[in-house]
């Protein structure tokens, strides 16, 4: 419907009106726009990434604000002080725990997970996981901050999928609204089945009807800090069939919450098959 809208008024309003229209939307709301073939394509049009410092203290600062119990969780900055848990994905990793051996620790890689934003946010039910071992993997500004202010016990950092699972093969891989603004997604995959865990979780991921990947610029609201970077919007044909020719196939998907007006943001759950033990 969004989409429809906007080509609606590119066609009767005015170049400059549109301009103008798109600054306002982008001040109030995030949205998504442009259609590029490749990452590089849409870094032409945007001189900031997902690295970029500002998001980094942004999340910083909110990270503070939970550890020091100002703010129950933070996501993307913001910070939020009522319970909202991402059930689908809490359910899966506590069924995935039922199947460990009991003398065992249960590891989970959370990758591009900030500095514990899922952890901090669902840390009132992962309390009840014996042994859990939560390891995140960052941008090394995220680790070095991650080392120095917020590990414990449970809680580590590390800045490679290789490095996180040398020290223990993770039980549960965790991509929670991330692996989109990764360059070169599937390289990142394959180093995670490298690692081998018997359950994948893909959640608040955009995918697409098409046999092709796409890349889109997202614009974020000024609430959000107002940056502007690619994000990968996937062929889920293609997503699939990569994860299948790896020895994962799909246990179930749900949809998410997020909607743009182009695109479905879905959860996936991948299993490994016998194929790949």
């Amino acid at each position: 419907m969004l989409k429809k809208i906007k080509i609606a008024l590119r066609q009767i309003c005015p170049p400059f009106f549109y301009t103008i229209l798109r600054g306002l939307q982008k001040r109030k709301y995030s949205f998504f726009d442009g259609n590029y073939k490749t990452w590089n394509d849409a870094l032409k049009n945007t001189q900031e990434g997902y690295e970029a410092k500002k998001i980094f203290k942004k999340v910083y600062d909110a990270s503070l604000r939970v550890q020091k119990g100002k703010a129950l969780y933070e996501r993307d900055g913001i910070c939020f002080n009522k319970e909202q848990y991402r059930w689908p994905v809490i359910s899966m990793i506590i069924q995935a725990e039922k199947k460990i051996d009991v003398l065992k620790h249960f590891h989970v890689l959370d990758f591009g997970g900030s500095l514990g934003s899922f952890y901090n946010q669902h840390h009132k039910l992962l309390t009840n996981i014996k042994k859990l071992k939560w390891s995140i993997v960052e941008q090394d500004h995220f680790v070095k901050k991650g080392k120095e202010e917020f590990e414990n016990n449970t809680l580590k950092f590390y800045s490679t999928i290789d490095e996180c699972s040398q020290t223990m093969q993770p039980n549960l891989a965790l991509f929670s609204s991330v692996i989109q603004y990764i360059e070169e997604p599937y390289e990142i995959l394959e180093q995670l089945i490298l690692s081998s865990p018997e359950t994948i979780i893909i959640d608040r991921t955009p995918f697409i009807n098409s046999e092709h990947d796409t890349v889109k610029l997202q614009y974020l609201s000024q609430e959000m800090g107002g940056a502007i970077y690619p994000s990968w919007f996937f062929s889920e044909k293609k997503f699939l069939n990569f994860f299948n020719s790896h020895g994962y196939k799909k246990f179930l998907s749900f949809e998410c919450e997020e909607d743009f007006g182009v695109g479905k943001f879905k959860g996936i759950v991948l299993k490994k098959t016998k194929m790949a033990l």
